[in-house]
């Protein structure tokens, strides 16, 4: 809990000098945190039991690895947010993102399943699977439910830039 938390934490203030937004480092972690656990109840659905130094290790390499992806979209629908309406904004960062995602998590994830598959330790192999796992997950995520909450938070986002509040209060 506590390597969770201070990576969390590490990465919500990267977020937030990176964005100057007020609420988009409590939702995208959370988005891709949601993923990561989702991802991690896999095999217990499965009836696997998972190592618990597993879950330690891609947890923490799967919430720094994939918080990209979102990073990738938010970035980009907030650009374009500001010359067009929700919806073309969300249709056109899916648009552009999606294939570097795509990509991305493509790499991840079969870089995991060859740990996974090619190790003969049992705790390393379920690292490479979690890994893969977590990827896919994420990647699916991102591309589904981000664009969804970047739709109903969208007047959140664009309030929250703390460039736009500091320029409405020097006025």
């Amino acid at each position: 809990m506590i390597v969770t938390a201070i990576a969390l934490l590490l990465i919500m203030v990267i977020i937030f000098v990176t964005f100057k937004n007020l609420v988009i480092p409590f939702i995208l972690p959370f988005l891709i945190e949601t993923a990561v656990f989702f991802s991690m109840a896999i095999p217990y659905f499965f009836g696997t039991r998972v190592v618990f130094l597993a879950y330690l290790i891609v947890s923490t390499i799967l919430l720094g690895a994939t918080i990209d992806y979102a990073i990738l979209l938010s970035k980009r629908y907030i650009e374009l947010r500001e010359a067009h309406d929700k919806q073309t904004s969300i249709d056109m960062a899916i648009t552009e993102s999606a294939p570097s995602i795509f990509t991305s998590a493509l790499i991840f994830g079969i870089s995991g399943l060859s740990i996974s598959f090619i190790s003969k330790i049992l705790t390393i192999s379920q690292i490479g699977m979690q890994i893969a796992l977590g990827a896919f997950t994420s990647m699916i995520f991102v591309l589904i439910l981000l664009p969804q909450l970047l739709y109903i938070f969208d007047s959140w986002f664009m309030k929250g830039h703390l460039s736009k509040l500091l320029k409405k209060q020097q006025k």
